[in-house]
């Protein structure tokens, strides 16, 4: 869980998957997920908070390094930080596309579904009637 090698030593290192609240050394958790804290070889970057899964890249934050850092979002299948796109609107404009593509066609479909409502009423009259096995009592 965590290294106490020097005496004197402020706070206690975490070991990897491992984190200490820099506010209270008592407090030591295991980090969510686990791959977010690194196991820090110095005293420094645990009374700094840091969080993994290696310094140049930081995508973890908060206490026990639950949090996503800024440019990244949290991935439900894994549970882990991951950097979001450098194009978000690509997602908007292939939406855009396929409405402005697939607009007129849905818009064709519709206006033939008007046409069939009277073939459509009569089938589903027909239905009712062979479900029924007569037609007496539907005309008075």
């Amino acid at each position: 869980m965590v290294i106490c090698e020097n005496r004197g030593q402020p706070i206690p290192l975490p070991l990897s998957g491992w984190w200490v609240n820099p506010e209270d050394a008592e407090d030591v958790q295991r980090c969510r997920p686990p791959e977010a804290c690194l196991g820090w070889l110095r005293v420094e970057d645990v009374l700094e908070g840091r969080c993994g899964p290696t310094e140049d890249e930081p995508r973890y934050a908060g206490p026990i390094c639950a949090e996503c850092n800024d440019d990244y979002y949290r991935e439900a299948s894994t549970n882990l930080c991951r950097r979001c796109p450098d194009n978000p609107w690509l997602a908007g404009l292939l939406i855009c596309i396929i409405l402005l593509l697939g607009g007129p066609f849905l818009m064709k479909m519709v206006k033939l579904q008007r046409g069939f409502g009277a073939i459509n009423i009569f089938l589903s009259f027909a239905q009712l009637v062979r479900r029924s096995g007569h037609i007496s009592g539907v005309i008075s």
